[in-house]
């Protein structure tokens, strides 16, 4: 890996690629016209060509005595870049702001990055052009990436301004694809301003993948960072880049959300990018994230086509093996052998495991040793009554095993879902003088990443559907719980209210269990509400986001019903799934 170049006590860095540009061209009904020139590698433009660039700027203040961030913020940039074959310079322009670098200013220019650089009274202004990764060898041929600082001192002040963007040759909405899959090597490159600390650079390389037909991307890399000042080198410890969005369905761009993992602060944003080159060949992108305490990051990324993307993007097309996380409730209610002597009625969270191997088989346990889990496949299909399942029935040893997977997509017409599934599992244990009967419930699938969605704004709606179990802890009535769900999230104060709407069936029989509302703050990695009747506290329900963009909303939950709902003490666990509307 190339390191980046940079300057003591500024935030200067790397990279210059080149530009090409050109123009359209046609022919004359009766003489042909020869078309003006364009550009056709970005490494070496041949034709003035301007460029509309996808960028993000942040500016800071730095105290040169302590080398330490004063104050940062970042925000999008309209950035352009402009080549002029004549004088082969590149002029920068940011809203009102612009500048023309020229081959007099150029200072270095070797291994596919040139830099230039610009000195007067009012201060500095450097430009890096990068066309070959940091992380490799080959050059771009469609997708530069750039830096832009401006800068100046006083009073023992640096006020910087730091623009990264990339350009090139886009992708034609007409080429770009609509099905299959790819996977593009990225090389990642920006600046983290958090106040209080030495600021610093970060760069990696990782991955871009992307899913045409369904038109879903996820990105990620891990990061190395340096300090600008003191040279300090720190990798590891959750200092990475991670992204996922969704593409145009009328261009070749795409958006979304992003988490920049630093030694001194996380941050999240948003991300911005496209595809280049005639047959979407290469992608860039540039971001910009920022948290409560006031640190900002900004960053880029290229990449080149390597082959089909290697993670799965949805849950309705499962291409490589994945074992998923099945976060869920069990009920266990004892008994006294052939009577309904209720010895213990409980119900406890767990995390198991369902592992997806593509071809229809799969494995399954539930999280707990004293529940039968293992491999399940096709043969082990069943006959069931309710379409929006598929039913397995399996003996593990001597325990009998169903287990009831929740249908994806549109083969379900209750509600389609894309990123999360849920699942039901039921089986006892007999022991001398006593049987304990399990009921349990999961939801698992492709999880918006950890702190993706904190700094997004807006609202949505949320509306679901319920899956559980319940059981009296007097009676030993157990029932088979369904209902509804929904759930109003505000992002922008990082809340939410939602409630359960919950029947009971048994016997033929269907019983009104309730509305049980709540609401709470939104967490990096998760959202969990307290569910309170009165003054007392007779739940809880544990959700997260799922989906790129958070499309998807699912969890486990329970209930201690009150004794209006049913007398003798009515547990009430399962699980939760719902779209954003």
């Amino acid at each position: 890996m190339r390191l980046f170049s940079m300057v003591i006590a500024v935030l200067t860095t790397s990279a210059l690629a080149a530009c090409g540009g050109g123009g359209g061209g046609g022919v004359d009904p009766i003489v042909p016209i020869t078309p003006p020139p364009s550009n056709s590698n970005i490494a070496n433009p041949t034709a003035s060509q301007t460029f509309n660039a996808i960028g993000n700027n942040q500016q800071s203040i730095f105290d040169l005595r302590s080398g330490t961030v004063v104050s940062a913020s970042g925000s999008s940039a309209n950035l352009q870049v402009a080549y002029d074959a004549a004088s082969k310079s590149y002029t920068v322009s940011l809203n009102s702001e612009s500048a023309t670098f020229r081959p007099s200013d150029l200072k270095s220019n070797s291994q596919g990055e040139a830099r230039y650089e610009q000195r007067n009274a009012d201060g500095v202004q450097l430009l890096t052009l990068v066309t070959t990764p940091y992380s490799g060898w080959i050059s771009n041929r469609y997708v530069g990436m750039g830096y832009w600082q401006r800068y100046s001192a006083a009073d023992a002040r640096q006020n910087d301004r730091f623009s990264t963007f990339v350009y090139g040759l886009d992708t034609p909405a007409s080429a770009m694809p609509r099905t299959g899959t790819a996977r593009y090597n990225i090389d990642v490159f920006g600046v983290t301003a958090a106040p209080g600390y030495e600021p610093v650079v970060y760069q990696g390389d990782g991955r871009f993948d992307v899913d045409f037909l369904g038109g879903e991307f996820a990105a990620h890399s891990y990061l190395q960072e340096t300090a600008l000042l003191t040279g300090q080198g720190v990798v590891g410890g959750g200092i990475e880049m991670a992204a996922s969005g969704r593409l145009s369905s009328g261009d070749g761009s795409f958006s979304g959300h992003v988490t920049v993992g630093s030694f001194n602060a996380k941050t999240s944003g948003t991300i911005s990018g496209r595809f280049f080159g005639p047959g979407s060949e290469e992608v860039g992108a540039s971001f910009s994230t920022s948290n409560t305490d006031g640190a900002s990051a900004v960053g880029s990324f290229t990449g080149q086509r390597s082959g089909a993307a290697g993670v799965n993007l949805r849950m309705t097309d499962i291409a490589t093996p994945q074992v998923f996380y099945a976060q869920g409730r069990a009920l266990l209610v004892g008994k006294a052998t052939g009577s309904n002597d209720v010895q213990n009625v409980s119900q406890i969270p767990l995390v198991g495991q369902l592992h997806d191997r593509t071809n229809g088989n799969f494995s399954f346990g539930p999280g707990l040793s004293s529940m039968a889990g293992g491999n399940f496949t096709a043969s082990d299909i069943v006959a069931g009554d309710d379409p929006s399942f598929v039913y397995y029935a399996k003996t593990f040893g001597d325990r009998d095993v169903r287990l009831q997977l929740y249908k994806l997509g549109s083969a379900n017409s209750e509600i389609a879902l894309t990123y999360v599934g849920l699942g039901r599992w039921a089986s006892q244990v007999n022991s001398p003088g006593s049987v304990e009967f399990q009921r349990h419930h999961f939801v698992y699938g492709l999880a918006t990443g950890d702190s993706m969605l904190t700094r997004r704004t807006g609202s949505a709606r949320y509306e679901g559907v319920v899956y559980g179990a319940g059981a009296n802890r007097t009676t030993g009535a157990m029932y088979d719980v369904g209902g509804t769900s929904s759930f109003d999230v505000d992002f922008s104060k990082q809340a939410y209210t939602g409630a359960l709407v919950l029947n009971g069936k048994s016997s033929g029989q269907t019983l009104d269990f309730g509305r049980y509302e709540f609401g709470g703050r939104l967490f990096w990695n998760g959202n969990s509400a307290l569910i309170i009747e009165g003054d007392a506290e007779i739940g809880q329900i544990n959700t997260r986001f799922y989906g790129p963009t958070g499309e998807e909303l699912a969890g486990d939950f329970h209930v201690y019903a009150p004794e209006r709902v049913q007398a003798g003490g009515l547990v009430i666990n399962g699980v939760t799934a719902a779209r954003r509307r």
